[in-house]
């Protein structure tokens, strides 16, 4: 099957937070993004202050098409990565059709048809969405009075992972520009707000990419699940790290200066 036929551009944007003795598996998820869309996409990975990052750096190097940029930005975790590489996106011109918005941890598994997007005309989607009743924390409501969003959505973006129309970044960026993020709990509230940020960006549309978190239950354990071995026929695979505001690396015995678990 060839995959150099598509007629839309992507970028994925990657928040990145590298800790020694955690999972990674950013050099896998680069190999795949390449091996799908080889001719079509750029890669944004968005560091937030990993003391080790030249490993990465050196990991990747001369790789085409990515860029790594660190986020000197009060505002951290996923959301505040993404509010960096989309200024950094509108500021340096990088024209695209779509904008990936993922987790290093959240790693596309099967090439997903993004003109099946550009032909529902969907603006902005979670990659997984579901429904849950706890939206009553402070910064969640705040954000949805602000969306003048509806009393009863309760829907929200699973693991902080969504997709961008080009059209809708700056206003994406405008939306989200005074929320700063820096604890855990806040990168929790995040998925509840972004995902009234989505459907106002989609028009007052729900829309998921990969699933509703409903009626297709993962049939994988997100926590204990091989990311690399495990075969999925959804597009996007999460592997659970959990990794609080205050992580730190671990270079205790067996592990090595080298971090092993970093892709294969």
């Amino acid at each position: 099957m060839s995959f150099y036929q598509d007629s839309y551009s992507v970028v994925f944007v990657i928040a990145q937070k590298y800790v020694k003795g955690y999972p990674c598996f950013i050099d896998y998820y680069v190999k795949n993004i390449q091996t799908f869309y080889p001719d079509n996409s750029l890669i944004l990975i968005v560091d937030n202050n990993s003391t080790y990052i030249h490993e990465i750096q050196t990991l990747l190097k001369n790789t085409p098409n990515l860029m790594i940029i660190t986020n000197n930005s009060e505002s951290k975790f996923e959301l505040g990565a993404y509010k960096f590489g989309a200024k950094y996106i509108i500021e340096n011109n990088i024209q695209s059709d779509y904008f990936v918005f993922t987790q290093d941890t959240y790693v596309i598994k099967n090439k997903f048809p993004f003109e099946t997007l550009i032909e529902k005309n969907v603006l902005a989607t979670p990659i997984v969405s579901f429904e849950n009743s706890e939206f009553y924390k402070p910064l969640v409501q705040r954000v949805l009075k602000k969306l003048n969003t509806p009393e009863d959505f309760h829907t929200l973006c699973w693991a902080n992972s969504f997709v961008l129309h080009y059209s809708v970044l700056p206003e994406f960026l405008s939306i989200t520009q005074d929320i700063v993020t820096k604890t855990k709990e806040d990168a929790c509230d995040c998925e509840r707000f972004l995902g009234a940020i989505l459907y106002k960006l989609n028009s007052n549309k729900n829309y998921y990419l990969d699933g509703n978190g409903v009626s297709e239950i993962r049939p994988y354990d997100c926590w204990t699940v091989d990311l690399v071995n495990t075969p999925t026929s959804f597009y996007f695979m999460k592997k659970v790290t959990n990794k609080q505001e205050d992580v730190e690396d671990y270079l205790g015995p067996g592990i090595l200066s080298w971090h092993k678990p970093c892709g294969f």
